[in-house]
Parts: structure tokens; sequence; C-alpha cells
């Protein structure tokens, strides 16, 4: 149980920094970094002597985030940064609730800071393993429906 636990945080650190990595303008040349700090805790148990067990810490190197530029012939008309103190509200939704929208999704979808926040100028969405309004899992589901208005364009 406690691999598979640390195998999911893995992949879903891996999406988020490749995500992040996607929407910071980097396309797929940048190199995200995952590193595993692996440290020994002592743990003292009541009914058994004292145990010492692993600790894993994930760490994500990622790289700076880049300014938006225009194409040539193209003008930028909106972006975001996330450089603010919180998601703002006048860019972003969320989608709350657990039920799927039709992939048989497993996670209940939150606007709580724990599963997306503003963090070094990079939005953060977090997936967590935890029981929540029935659903064993967490995470954010952010869009700019019925915000923002383009005519014509390209959206990157």
């Amino acid at each position: 149980m406690r691999s598979t636990n640390a195998a999911l945080r893995l992949i879903a650190l891996s999406a988020v920094a490749a995500l992040t990595a996607i929407a910071c303008g980097s396309g797929g040349d940048t190199d995200v970094t995952v590193l595993e700090e692996t440290t020994t805790t002592t743990v003292p148990t009541t009914t058994v002597p004292t145990t010492t067990v692993p600790t894993t810490t994930t760490t994500i190197m990622l790289p700076e985030p880049a300014p938006p530029v225009a194409p040539d012939g193209m003008e930028l008309v909106w972006s975001d940064e996330f450089d603010g103190d919180a998601v703002d509200r006048n860019n972003w939704t969320y989608d709350i609730g657990g039920w799927g929208w039709g992939n048989g999704e497993a996670q209940y979808y939150t606007d709580r800071t724990e599963n997306s926040r503003t963090q070094n100028g990079l939005l953060v969405i977090e997936l967590r393993q935890e029981e929540y309004e029935g659903s064993f899992y967490t995470s954010a589901r952010l869009k700019s429906q019925d915000l923002q208005e383009f005519q014509y364009g390209r959206i990157e």
C-alpha cells in the first residue's frame, strides 16, 4: 500500500510538473527533473519496540516562468502569469464536484488552496489522496469559460 501511494504521488507530481512547464511556455525543450530524497525516521510504538520507517520527500525542479511573447503579426490581448497571491477569480472559475464529467474520474474537484494555488509565479494544481465528499482523491479543475471571450486568434 505504501509503495502504491508513493507511486501515485510521484505520477501526480510528474504530471503537474510537465503541465506547469508547458503552461510556462517552455514547449517540449525544457528538462523537468523529479528528485526523491529518502530519510529515516524513528517512530516509537506502544505495542512493539521502536521501528525505523523510511520517509520519502519529492522535490520538483522547474524552469523559470517565461513571459508570454506574441508571434509575429499578432497582438497579445490576454494572459495570466499567476504572479499574485491567489488564483485570479476574474480570469478563472472552478468546476466543483465529484461525478467525473463522463470520464469516470475518481477525484472530487474543489476550489480549496490545498488543491490549487499560485506559487512562485506558477499555477499549482495538486492531487491529494484523501476521502472527501464520497471520493478518495481531490484535485482542482479551473476554466475561463464565460470570463474571457475571443472571436479570432490563437490560444496557447
